[in-house]
């Protein structure tokens, strides 16, 4: 991938893309395979009927699309036209030459929709009328209002029922109320975007990815199937000659659309897994999405039923997203309210006990006070086992089972080398250990004393 001169596009870079009055959560929409990219495009397509209007679907095409006509001098001097418009001159360069676009490019290009798509929402939301004043007006007669009195009145703040008569069908067109007031002002769905680094860009130039769902289906020969005659209807328009060149490009296409999906969910996971702790991707939310089969259209070539499967898609994705906004705000909440408090290392100065009689006399009479001063004793306390265990961690997710973890593993690692240094002490033949004992119990006690009362009522004769 080329460099990009990013220094040029600093004014777009350090734009604040979020304000008290404007939140956004992102959210990657990626296939599994290349055939899983048909559910995508009914998803995409359910999303742009507009249901809902704080959801927008943004793809690859659109931004391409923006870019060449707001990177023309017109667009540029016409009235209302937005900022940072120097990054559309780039992208259209680069597409009517046919060189690719780094990932840095498509972050701003992605940046820079989203702020317009905040000015224009902040902009709408700002030219609707409120309330209507109250007309002041003379009463000429307060207990006959007459006729230009009403008509000047304000409309009732009642809004109209939303009830329906018995029998009446619902309309489905309307705008679906199902938005949760959870802070979020505006949801992206990204799709067509299968470059692992485009993640790290985005948030590198300010923008937050909060999720990345990876679609699926459960059978996937069932979807084979319905990709492959889809195909086939498309190619039986063809004339006879080009039918075998059409199925050879469109077997190309997917080939290529297929390693760059492995390259991304390959790189993407490396990455996940590696900044699970600490990183930039530490806070984006990873999951799997699975197209039941019963979910799946008759055909892909029936644009209704390929809408109809992304709206049951969209449906239960949008519920997901939901909730893992609302994970994501107590999760915050909880970081924001956690208090960390760091244990003070003991000085050498201070490690060794205190001399004073009066301790010496307790110590003596206290076997608890002995074993309490033999771990002071300790100069040195190994801990390189518990340190390398939680060193990879964020302080937030450091939970008491990971620490207990950490404690149990360095105890193991601990006795393990003391069995290892008490091996190398005995390092003398067994038999010259007995005899030394034999011998060193004979000078010291006579034949009757060998015999030794222990444990209470059990007694026996030592063997040495």
């Amino acid at each position: 991938m080329d460099n990009v001169d990013l220094t040029l596009y600093d004014g777009l870079i350090e734009e604040e893309l979020e304000n008290e009055t404007w939140k956004v959560c992102l959210t990657i929409v990626v296939p599994h395979q290349a055939f899983d990219e048909e559910l995508v495009i009914g998803f995409s397509k359910a999303v742009l009927l507009g249901h809902r209007k704080s959801i927008v679907s943004v793809s690859l095409e659109t931004l391409l699309s923006e870019a060449k006509l707001y990177g023309t001098a017109v667009a540029k001097k016409a009235r209302g036209a937005p900022k940072f418009t120097e990054i559309c001159d780039v992208i259209k360069n680069r597409s009517e030459t046919n060189q690719p676009f780094p990932a840095a490019l498509l972050a701003l290009l992605i940046k820079f929709h989203l702020i317009r798509i905040r000015n224009q929402g902040q902009q709408q939301k700002s030219k609707e009328p409120g309330r209507v004043a109250t007309v002041r007006q003379k009463k000429k007669n307060p207990k006959r209002p007459t006729s230009s009195q009403s008509e000047l009145e304000p409309p009732s703040a009642k809004e109209p029922s939303k009830m329906r008569k018995h029998g009446d069908e619902p309309d489905v067109d309307k705008e679906t109320d199902d938005e949760r007031n959870n802070g979020i002002t505006q949801y992206i769905l990204l799709t067509g975007f299968y470059d692992p680094k485009i993640i790290e860009e985005l948030i590198s130039v300010g923008v937050s990815v909060h999720n990345i769902i990876k679609i699926s289906v459960a059978e996937e020969a069932a979807l084979k199937h319905l990709v492959q005659r889809k195909l086939q209807e498309k190619t039986s328009l063809l004339p006879v000659g080009q039918v075998a060149e059409a199925e050879k490009v469109a077997e190309c296409q997917r080939t290529e659309k297929q390693k760059a999906l492995n390259r991304f969910w390959e790189k993407l996971e490396e990455e996940l897994d590696f900044q699970f702790a600490s990183g930039r991707l530490r806070d984006v939310v990873a999951l799997n999405y699975i197209v039941r089969p019963q979910m799946l259209p008759d055909s892909l070539s029936d644009e209704q039923a390929v809408v109809d499967c992304g709206k049951v898609i969209y449906d239960e994705l949008l519920a997901i997203i939901y909730d893992l906004v609302d994970f994501r705000r107590q999760w915050q909440n909880y970081l924001a309210h956690i208090k960390l408090f760091a244990i003070p290392r003991l000085p050498e100065s201070q490690r060794r006990p205190s001399r004073d009689p009066a301790d010496t006399s307790r110590q003596s009479n206290s076997g608890a006070s002995k074993a309490k001063n033999s771990i002071v004793d300790d100069d040195f306390v190994e801990m390189s086992t518990y340190n390398c265990i939680l060193k990879d961690y964020a302080l937030e997710n450091i939970q008491p089972e990971l620490i207990l973890h950490a404690i149990l593993e360095q105890v193991v690692e601990s006795e393990s080398i003391e069995e290892k240094v008490v091996e190398r002490l005995l390092s003398m033949p067994e038999k010259a250990v007995k005899h030394i004992s034999v011998t060193v119990k004979s000078l010291l006690f006579e034949d009757q004393q060998l015999q030794v009362r222990h444990c209470r009522s059990s007694t026996w004769k030592t063997n040495f």
